[in-house]
């Protein structure tokens, strides 16, 4: 009687257990390899009962009950799959655990039913599956009700994104279409000024100007650094004359603070590979900040290392902007370089935007920045990056062959195609001072009337600018790509637009350069002439 009781005992906890287990499931089956018969575990709810019902209707037998469930109760939709997954064949074949979702016909309409199939070993070491059904509709329409939510918040997230960027670009255009008047007209007068003063003047109105458009560029870029859209565009370029146009500029502003301002260089190569807008811009916020924030009669050092690189070829260029200022508070170092935070400093005022950007600049760059600084003594800026070494030789025969070549642009004929009245002119006066003679088209739709009526060969290049009413300078480049014996002319963009994916759109429809405004004649006669030797060369 004790051994009785005892195996009633385990039976029945055995019982218990399955019955917890199964506790998900309305329908649970037992359909043994051999055979193909069905035992029935598990009936709970008019679900269960109405597998359980199929079952008995068609003996127990799998291979009779599941056409004939997948036919009255399975979707259209799910039917091929739901006897598929679920043949006799399939479950015999494999060996591993598997479930898959199905659509249920109900009274009410479509429910989403899973089907659960667990392999086993009976006592005679044969196999069987255990099939348990149970219905996860909530649980579906939960994630299509999340699917959906994240599909319009991505939208919403796209259409944000679109508007930030157009903008960005309205504003980049609208700042700089007047920097190109002003930066412009600088260099035409330039020319005509003979007092040292003026001309002293003259050249930190335009090192001032050209280091605005600097930070502008930066600043309506800030969005795109976090986003990882902005890119390095890389040049040889003399890291003495980037610290020196930095320095002049605020060289005025330390004399009259009377800041004893000195710059120290030991470099041994000077030309190197960089971005100079953006190394120009970390030079910018720090040396600015520094005379900033020193009082009347301090001390701010600029300090240029060079050391040697573990990379060939490459130079560590290690920069440090010392200053005996109002210092930090150890408290507020730590959040230095998060947007819009700034320590109190009494009447000076600041965006905090200049940290973060040089932090993230660095970071592009692949260099580091380490701060140093006790409040009311000073702080140090170290910034440590590995540059590749430029050819300093070619650099300064490349620079040789430019001036050379310009004498080549005499007596070609460019047509200009600006809408502004004002970057016209200017654009017209240098151009002719080069020797160019110049046809102007107020728009888009003017530019391929003179192309299409003038003889072919009449232009050598074309100037054309990207945002013009009633034909916009992509599409007129696209029309004259169409244009039989005509579509080689050189077609180089100039626009108040200096983003990437600008520059790359100009390239896509069939231009074959792009100059960002403001207009720097070097670049561009040099753009100009590197192109039509391209073009001879074809």
């Amino acid at each position: 009687m004790d051994e009785v009781r005892k195996k009633e005992n385990v039976l029945e906890l055995q019982r218990e257990i399955i019955e917890g287990i199964s506790k998900d499931y309305f329908s649970v089956l037992l359909v043994d390899l051999e055979n193909g018969q069905i035992y029935s575990y598990r009936e709970a709810g008019s679900n269960g009962k109405r597998i359980a019902d199929f079952c008995r209707s068609y003996h127990d037998r799998w291979t009779e009950l599941l056409p004939a469930y997948a036919k009255d109760l399975v979707s259209d939709a799910s039917r091929e799959n739901f006897l598929e997954e679920l043949s006799f064949e399939k479950l015999k074949s494999t060996n591993e655990d598997y479930s898959f979702t199905y659509e249920y016909m109900s009274d009410e309409g479509v429910l989403y039913y899973q089907a659960r199939v667990s392999y086993v070993k009976k006592k005679d070491r044969t196999r069987a599956v255990v099939i348990g059904t149970r219905d996860i509709d909530d649980l579906i329409q939960k994630e299509r009700l999340q699917k959906e939510q994240l599909r319009k918040a991505y939208i919403q997230a796209e259409n944000a994104s679109k508007a930030k960027t157009n903008f960005l670009n309205n504003m980049s255009h609208d700042i700089r279409t007047p920097m190109n008047v002003i930066l412009g007209y600088n260099q035409l007068m330039k020319k005509k000024l003979s007092d040292p003063v003026l001309v002293d003047y003259q050249k930190k109105i335009e090192q001032s100007g050209n280091l605005l458009l600097s930070i502008i560029n930066d600043v309506l870029n800030m969005a795109r650094i976090e986003s990882g859209k902005s890119v390095l565009v890389e040049s040889s370029e003399s890291i003495v004359d980037m610290v020196e146009e930095v320095s002049n500029v605020f060289g005025a502003m330390a004399k009259e603070k009377e800041i004893v301002f000195d710059t120290k260089m030991d470099i041994k190569h000077k030309q190197v590979l960089c971005d100079s807008t953006k190394v120009k811009e970390i030079l910018v916020n720090l040396i600015g900040n520094a005379i900033k924030y020193t009082p009347n009669g301090g001390h701010v050092a600029v300090d240029i290392k060079e050391f040697e690189c573990s990379k060939e070829g490459y130079g560590t260029y290690q920069i440090q902007i010392i200053d005996t200022g109002i210092g930090m508070s150890e408290s507020f170092i730590p959040t230095l370089f998060d947007a819009f935070t700034r320590e109190a400093t009494g009447d000076i005022i600041g965006t905090g935007l200049g940290m973060p950007i040089v932090k993230k600049l660095v970071d592009m760059m692949g260099g580091t920045i380490d701060v140093e600084s006790v409040l009311g003594k000073g702080s140090t800026f170290t910034i440590t990056i590995d540059h590749k070494i430029g050819n300093e030789e070619k650099d300064k025969v490349k620079q040789e062959d430019l001036v050379v070549s310009k004498h080549s642009l005499e007596g070609k004929h460019v047509l200009l195609v600006e809408d502004n009245e004002l970057n016209a002119e200017f654009a017209k006066i240098i151009l002719e001072d080069c020797g160019l003679y110049v046809d102007l088209a107020r728009d888009g739709f003017q530019c391929v009337s003179k192309v299409i009526e003038k003889p072919v060969g009449t232009y050598d290049f074309i100037l054309m600018d990207i945002q013009m009413p009633n034909m916009n300078g992509y599409l007129a480049t696209q029309k004259i790509r169409a244009i039989p014996e005509k579509n080689t002319i050189p077609i180089i963009a100039m626009s108040a637009n200096a983003f990437d994916e600008d520059k790359k759109k100009a390239l896509n429809v069939g231009m074959d350069g792009y100059i960002s405004k403001p207009i720097d004649m070097e670049k561009l006669q040099s753009q100009i002439i590197e192109i039509l030797k391209e073009k001879a060369g074809s």
